[in-house]
């Protein structure tokens, strides 16, 4: 469901159609083609044209927007997957090169999930810490030649609100951002649909998705 638009390219695409249609879920259509315990991020670099065909399956099904296989491709979670630190800005920018070069009409939106690892207070990371690892994800998508940021598939509004904050900090491409919402529509941390859709709207994020759970909270804001 699509909540929250402004300004131009994308933004333009935001205020002009009303159902906009994404891809579905890269890593599930990947982890054939993975050696057990391997994350999907690592096959742009060993295996690009299965990423690629992957993306021309949804752009068959008329997508206006396709993801990069870069949804865990921050340094800590390519850290923690055994994947050498050094990969990190080869694995980003050949997710958007990929997603490019099968793109026509549509828009490349980089995936960009969470740390996988929790923010102080609940874990070791530091606010700081997390600003910084976040930043450099997105710049290296950003310099790629990316359209949008999709920060998604957040459980902790603080961590979704890093996310935009290091989005802003180094580029100026629109940013959605999607976070999960349990059953009662509230996300694992216990913040409600409401709160979140205000506190991402200051930090002046292009567009919010959210699930069905959370929709009849948000009726009328």
């Amino acid at each position: 469901i699509l909540y929250y638009s402004k300004k131009m390219n994308f933004r333009e695409l935001l205020r002009e159609k009303k159902l906009i249609f994404f891809d579905g879920a890269m890593g599930t259509s990947l982890q054939p083609y993975l050696p057990p315990g391997s994350p999907p991020e690592i096959l742009n670099l060993t295996s690009p044209q299965r990423v690629k065909e992957v993306h021309l399956s949804y752009l068959k099904e008329g997508v206006d927007v396709i993801e990069t296989n870069t949804f865990g491709a921050n340094r800590i979670k390519l850290d923690k997957s055994g994947l050498l630190s050094n990969k990190l800005k080869e694995i980003n920018y050949n997710g958007v090169k990929i997603a490019k070069e099968v793109a026509s009409s549509q828009f490349v939106g980089v995936s960009v999930g969470p740390l996988g690892s929790l923010i102080q207070p609940w874990g070791d990371i530091t606010v700081n810490q997390a600003l910084e690892v976040f930043k450099e994800q997105i710049e290296i998508v950003a310099e790629a030649g990316a359209d949008l940021i999709v920060i998604e598939t957040m459980a902790s509004l603080k961590e979704a609100k890093i996310a935009a904050v290091a989005a802003r900090k180094v580029c100026t491409l629109p940013v959605v951002c999607q976070l999960t919402f349990e059953e009662k529509g509230k996300t694992l941390f216990g913040t409600d649909a409401r709160t979140a859709v205000f506190a991402l709207q200051a930090l002046d994020v292009d567009c919010l998705l959210y699930t069905s759970d959370a929709a009849d909270e948000l009726d009328g804001v």
